[in-house]
């Protein structure tokens, strides 16, 4: 009984010892190279989906860009044309800048005088023309009359006597203290001539800066606000893209006045107020700063004010009063899609 046992016992371990480490080993070995020949599949079929992807969504951009620009080759030509003729046409501006050195004026600015208490709105009913509603679909295509300039340009002062000779559609010069606004400032009767000229009245991407055609300024008048249009070059720190810089406080700290002179007079003016405003649509309500070329009466002007210390993105502790020469710098902002966003600089001139 004894021996039994034992046989059984000895007989069971070598059955293990002969046999099993052949299975494991085969085993082993199939495994390998089934996994081998998996993980290659799997690597080419992975390339050969993100081929494929690359390749639908590059057929659907273009067919997105199609669909929405309706641009054709003769199109995109024509654009890549206008901007080689935009970068030859570029002037240098610093050969137009006035030969006096202009005075420095001092940053800091002028005490602030009491502010005027609000008027209250007129009992007649009339509606301020900056406030009334239009009947057509859009502002930006609406005009007003031009008004005749019949100035003759008979008391330019010295200093820009030279560029006005080269281009008598100069009204004024316009600079920021170490910033790269330094630009001579253009007038025409034609709306938005400059939008897409330079000085010299070629094609320019960049465009020129130019006051609203419904202003008047000349050596007998002048309205009381003047709007001043620049564009903003987003790739670029020209024309009015620095204005931008005005949305902080500390650029604000670091450059508070603006120097805009006329054909005629010199002036130094303190910013009021920065702010983000829009185009309206004619069904829309607001104020339309872009209509604000002067006021009439204290109810006009401080709706104008009311409207800014809404707006503005910080208080510049500058105080108004009825009467102020005011300039409003307008450029392009992308906070509202479809080109409708304006940023704009508003400054009272000095006494």
């Amino acid at each position: 009984m004894k021996l039994h046992l034992l046989h059984k016992k000895t007989e069971k371990p070598i059955e293990e010892k002969k046999y099993t480490p052949i299975r494991k080993n085969f085993k082993t070995y199939t495994v390998h190279k089934y996994k081998h020949k998996k993980h290659k599949r799997s690597r080419l079929n992975i390339v050969i989906n993100i081929v494929l992807i690359c390749g639908l969504l590059y057929s659907l951009g273009v067919i997105l860009f199609h669909k929405y620009t309706n641009y054709t080759t003769d199109e995109i030509n024509n654009q890549l044309a206008n901007a080689v003729a935009s970068a030859k046409n570029d002037i240098d501006y610093n050969k137009l800048k006035p030969n006096t050195k202009l005075p420095t004026v001092s940053t800091s600015p002028s005490p602030p005088p009491t502010k005027a208490a609000p008027v209250k709105p007129s009992s007649t009913g009339k509606k301020n023309k900056a406030t009334k509603k239009p009947t057509e679909t859009a502002d930006p295509t609406i005009t007003k009359s031009p008004v005749e300039n019949t100035d003759k340009h008979s008391n330019i002062l010295p200093q820009y006597q030279k560029a006005y000779e080269k281009n008598n559609d100069l009204i004024g010069w316009i600079r920021i203290d170490n910033t790269t606004i330094d630009y001579p400032v253009m007038y025409t009767k034609e709306k938005d001539y400059y939008e897409r000229r330079n000085f010299n009245k070629q094609y320019s991407e960049n465009g020129s800066i130019w006051i609203d055609e419904n202003n008047i300024l000349r050596s007998d008048k002048r309205d009381n606000n003047l709007i001043i249009y620049g564009h903003n070059i987003w790739t670029r720190d020209t024309m009015f893209n620095i204005l931008h810089g005005y949305e902080q406080e500390s650029f604000y700290n670091a450059h508070p006045t603006i120097h805009f002179d006329s054909l005629y007079d010199e002036g130094t003016y303190d910013i009021i107020a920065c702010a983000f405003t829009k185009v309206l649509m004619s069904n829309e309500d607001g104020f339309r700063y872009y209509y604000f070329t002067g006021y009439d009466t204290p109810k006009e002007f401080y709706e104008y004010i009311d409207f800014l210390n809404k707006n503005k993105l910080y208080d510049t502790g500058i105080n108004v009063n009825y009467g102020d020469e005011l300039i409003t710098l307008s450029t392009c902002s992308k906070h509202i899609p479809d080109n409708m966003g304006r940023f704009i600089v508003v400054a009272k001139r000095r006494k």
